[in-house]
């Protein structure tokens, strides 16, 4: 006697993405439409921005533009970066090198910068816990509700973290300090540059 399973026994399969598979359907256009990142195998719709979410991106953008001259590195505004199979769109990127016109994605970056508002958790949590596995050793999140910057350093193995590491130091500063990049240890940033 066969025996059939009940809709309440069934078990839901949730199909992870691999980089590759992202990448193909974005190539296909299926993503187009859509603000997009794909994190921990899956495909995230992130939230649209608001005004002060694009200033904080755009105060940032300027401020590391400073900082890291383009004849030696490129700052990039919400480009992808590929982790492993991670495919996150940071607001903003430093990358060793000068621009390119090629179809690579960078695999690492000197330094990683969020601006958050609605997605504060998730930039504090399993981001920053992606941004660890993957190798950045400086990842900053522009903390806009509370008009502050966390930096996040010194990344270690941790399995409590679905990626697999997590920042052992994480220091705020507040408007009125300073930040130096790691990859740029002569530089000072204002921290009021980035948040107005």
């Amino acid at each position: 006697m066969s025996q059939t399973l009940s809709p309440a026994t069934e078990t839901i399969r949730r199909h992870r993405f691999t980089a590759d598979e992202y990448l193909k359907m974005a190539e296909g256009g299926f993503l187009r439409s859509n603000r997009v990142e794909l994190i921990n195998g899956d495909i995230l719709d992130m939230p649209p921005q608001h005004n002060s979410h694009a200033f904080g991106v755009s105060a940032a953008l300027e401020a590391l533009q400073r900082v890291f001259p383009g004849e030696h590195f490129w700052v990039r505004p919400q480009m992808t970066l590929r982790l492993g199979d991670h495919l996150p769109d940071p607001d903003v990127t430093v990358v060793p090198g000068r621009k390119s016109k090629g179809k690579v994605i960078p695999t690492s970056a000197l330094l990683v910068v969020e601006v958050s508002d609605s997605t504060l958790d998730f930039d504090l949590g399993e981001k920053a816990d992606m941004y660890a596995a993957g190798g950045i050793t400086d990842y900053w999140v522009v903390d806009i509700v509370s008009n502050r910057i966390l930096i996040h350093r010194d990344s270690r193995p941790n399995g409590d973290s679905v990626s697999g590491a997590r920042y052992e130091s994480v220091i705020a500063v507040s408007s009125a300090g300073t930040l130096t990049p790691l990859a740029a240890p002569r530089a000072v940033v204002l921290a009021i540059e980035i948040l107005g």
